[in-house]
Order: C-alpha cells, then structure tokens, then sequence
C-alpha cells in the first residue's frame, strides 16, 4: 500500500473510531454514575453526579491549550492522539472499577472522588484527540492539494481511491 493510501486509511478509520466509541459510550455515562454514586439510603447522589457533568467540560479549555503546544511545537500530533487514545483506554478501564469489588465499601463521596479525579485526566486526555486528528487531517490534505475533501474524512466516507472523485 504506498504511503498517501496508508495515511489516508489511517486518517479515516481514527474518525470512525473516535465516532463510534462516543457514540456507543456517551449515552450510558449518566446511568453508570447514577448506580454507582449512590448515598447511604440506596438514592443516587444526584449533586454529585450534576457536578460531574458540569466541571468535565470545562476541562477542555484546560486540556486543549498544552496539547496543542506540544503538538506543534515538537510536530508530534500523531504520536500525541495516539498517547491520548491509549490514555482514554486505561482511565476508562479505571473508572469502570468504582462499580465493581473493588470500591465496593467505599462511600459515595468515596466513590465520587475516584472516579471525579479519574474523569479529569479521561477528559485530559480525550477532549485533544478531535483537534489534532482534525489538524493531521488538513495537514495531509494540504500537503496533497485536496483540502475540499475533508468533509469526506470528517464524516469518514468511504472512497473507491484514496480521495473521493471529483
């Protein structure tokens, strides 16, 4: 496969990826917190849970701002979305502990720190990928003169070539 295919695959399947996994995810994150931040009386810790999904956001004026200096800077934006994908991974993978065995004496304020602190660095972590895969995206098309195709990538459309026909 020669290198503008390769890329442009490798392009396209990280949108499909990054897509999918939000998509399958996102819908089930209120229902997660809201069986494991439970107060002593068995009712969801409803604040806590609010403040969760008030502060993660915020996150990202944060997170984007050294991810971008560091991917321009050093010219490392591919190697930074995939730190940050692997990232992602492993503080999911965390998270997903507060509802099992092991927190299972924890309190809910316990559990709302853990998985508080954790979700900081997730969102540290996944709010720079959609940038930086957008930027490597208009880089590769720049440097093919073919930057009227990226709708095409962003909604990774598949293409009988490595760019769609004009």
């Amino acid at each position: 496969m020669d290198p503008v295919r390769k890329q442009s695959v490798y392009l396209k399947t990280l949108f499909f990826l990054f897509f999918v996994g939000l998509g399958i995810s996102s819908p089930y994150f209120g229902i997660f917190y809201k069986h494991v931040i439970v107060s002593a009386d068995g009712t969801p810790a409803i604040g806590l849970i609010g403040l969760i999904f008030f502060v993660m956001p915020l996150v990202s004026l944060v997170a984007n701002l050294p991810a971008g200096i560091l991917a321009d800077k050093f010219h490392s934006g591919k190697h930074l979305i995939t730190l940050f994908c692997f990232g992602v991974a492993l503080f999911t993978a965390l998270i997903g502990l507060a509802g099992e065995d092991f927190a299972h004496g924890w309190t809910a304020n316990g559990k709302f720190i853990y998985i508080f602190a954790l979700l900081f660095f997730l969102n540290c972590s996944f709010y720079p990928i959609m940038p930086m895969l957008d930027a490597e995206t208009l880089l590769f098309l720049n440097r093919h003169s073919r930057r009227e195709f990226y709708g095409a990538y962003r909604l990774w459309a598949p293409t009988a070539g490595v760019f769609p026909r004009s």
